[in-house]
């Protein structure tokens, strides 16, 4: 690691030494989280069974007068229901947080001087993945202390693939994240891996950004209309060159005062080989971030200046009053959800043909 973590490598053992029986009890009743396994994993066999329970009751109702047939009407359909939340609930147990495994991360990051946090429910994060979805949460938080302090979890939350369309139903998506606090605000870039997944919030197709080299072979880069020259301020030859190296297999995403590599597997986890290739990924983007440092938004002292990057040499004073981004360089526009648009548009036409027969 660099910044403060340079005297301090990271040091792996701790994640396949033995346990013990009587701390992993502790640990687990310490850190048990009333929002996995339970609402998390549950919530549509708990719908289902409701609606069984009342069509039982009127059910109940049919039969003490003596009239069977609207009961086996109710009964036949809402069985199939209660069998489906039989189903999706069997899906979910093995599923279920794997308190052996965090119990590892943790003592890992003890010994190496780091902080643990189990669970954080709906995290407090500008990055894409944190602001999609529902019931979301992050696990296995380790934050790694550095002058620019660096955070690595698992994060997952329900999706309705009407809008991501990896599958046909409502589904659970994961992530895997580590983040790097920077030490200025900078506009939003997006960096979708051609190996990656499809990014939760997909931005709109306009605001690509050609680089030179091979880089568009490993990356499609997204920066907000108007802001081209600081993306290429930004992302210059020996930047793309290590990210190309170091980060090939992440999404990248720069959004406020954050950098963001994102996984669609655990990036927290007991797999020593993950830890050291993503801690090697995240030495190498560090050391640019000083460069990063000096980019300034002329937008914000002058409207009407040329949209061209600066990096001030004054006074702090005057770098602290041009400390920001610009409103239109905030976030991307993301992609119109045409799928999902046109789906609904055939099922309300479905619908009023039906009504008007």
């Amino acid at each position: 690691m660099t910044d403060g973590s340079r005297s301090t490598p990271f040091d792996p053992t701790s994640l396949t030494w033995p346990i013990d029986r009587h701390q992993l009890r502790d640990f687990t009743a310490r850190t048990r989280s009333r929002h996995e396994a339970t609402g998390l994993q549950t919530s549509f066999t708990v719908w289902a069974f409701t609606i069984v329970a009342i069509q039982i009751a009127v059910a109940v109702t049919f039969l003490v007068n003596g009239d069977p047939v609207p009961t086996a009407i109710i009964l036949v359909p809402f069985s199939l229901i209660a069998v489906i939340g039989l189903i999706q609930l069997l899906r979910w147990l093995p599923r279920r947080p794997d308190h052996k495994a965090r119990f590892r991360i943790a003592r890992m990051a003890e010994a190496n001087g780091w902080a643990y946090i189990d669970s954080i429910p709906f995290p407090a994060q500008p990055g894409m993945i944190f602001r999609t979805g529902g019931r979301r949460l992050s696990t296995a938080v380790v934050r790694i202390p550095a002058r620019h302090a660096i955070e690595v979890g698992n994060h997952r939350y329900v999706v309705d693939d009407d809008v991501q369309k990896d599958d046909t139903k409502t589904r659970l998506a994961r992530w895997g994240y580590a983040s790097i606090r920077l030490d200025v605000p900078l506009p939003h870039i997006v960096l979708r891996s051609r190996r990656g997944a499809r990014l939760p919030i997909p931005p709109a197709a306009f605001q690509q950004l050609s680089l030179e080299g091979d880089f568009d072979r490993h990356f499609t880069l997204y920066c907000p209309a108007g802001y081209e020259t600081d993306a290429l301020y930004l992302f210059t030859p020996d930047v793309c060159d290590r990210l190309i190296d170091s980060a090939g297999d992440f999404d990248v995403e720069i959004v406020d005062d954050h950098l963001y590599l994102y996984a669609r597997d655990d990036l927290s986890t007991t797999v020593a080989a993950t830890w050291i290739r993503l801690l090697l990924a995240l030495a190498a983007l560090q050391d640019k971030l000083e460069q990063w440092a000096r980019w300034r938004d002329v937008r914000l002292s002058a409207p009407s200046a040329e949209t061209t990057p600066v990096s001030i040499a004054g006074s702090d004073a005057a770098a602290t009053a041009l400390t920001g981004v610009a409103p239109s360089g905030r976030r991307l526009r993301r992609a119109f959800p045409w799928v999902a648009t046109v789906c609904g548009l055939v099922y309300l036409a479905f619908w009023i043909v039906i009504g008007m027969l």
